[in-house]
């Protein structure tokens, strides 16, 4: 350690700090080791030196978490509070992921469902243009029906799948 250490005068110290000259001389009187390091210029002036200024800063900080017991309690039950609302918030958006689950269930069942028609339409257009030889109109379910009543081969398969029913 260097022989010359910084030190402060007491009132510029407090105004660097924000304390009040009382605060720093409670401080004091509670530990007299630090009061000890105090010295007095020809003036009167009083002086800290750093790691003494460093000791009573920790020591006010000590302080206030003690005495600040009140304002830890309110912050405590104002962090408790906001823990209510998010579970709050969490639960409405499970809620809504699983309505949206479901939801998405419905569409699926039904995007199969359409799938399976639009299959069916498919098959019904190129048995129209097998059969007719042009595209799929409104109304040519009934002109295949015709048609493939009036095959054997048709007949035959119909008459087999009802007698397995």
């Amino acid at each position: 350690m260097s022989k010359h250490k910084k030190k402060y005068f007491v009132t510029e110290f407090c105004e660097m700090n924000n304390l009040k000259p009382n605060e720093l001389y409670g401080v004091l009187r509670r530990h007299p080791e630090l009061a000890r390091s105090l010295k007095i210029n020809l003036r009167g002036q009083r002086k800290i030196d750093e790691e003494s200024a460093k000791s009573v800063l920790a020591f006010l900080r000590k302080d206030k978490l003690e005495k600040g017991g009140g304002d830890r309690k309110k912050c405590i039950s104002g962090i408790a509070d906001e823990i209510n609302i998010l579970a709050a918030q969490v639960d409405d958006l499970r809620k809504e992921v699983k309505n949206l689950q479901c939801e998405n269930e419905r569409l699926k069942k039904f995007l199969g469902r359409e799938k399976k028609v639009s299959r069916k339409n498919k098959a019904i257009a190129s048995a129209v243009l097998k059969t007719l030889g042009r595209d799929y109109l409104p109304g040519d379910e009934k002109r295949l029906a015709e048609y493939l009543s009036s095959c054997n081969d048709f007949k035959i398969f119909m008459d087999s799948r009802i007698e397995k029913a």
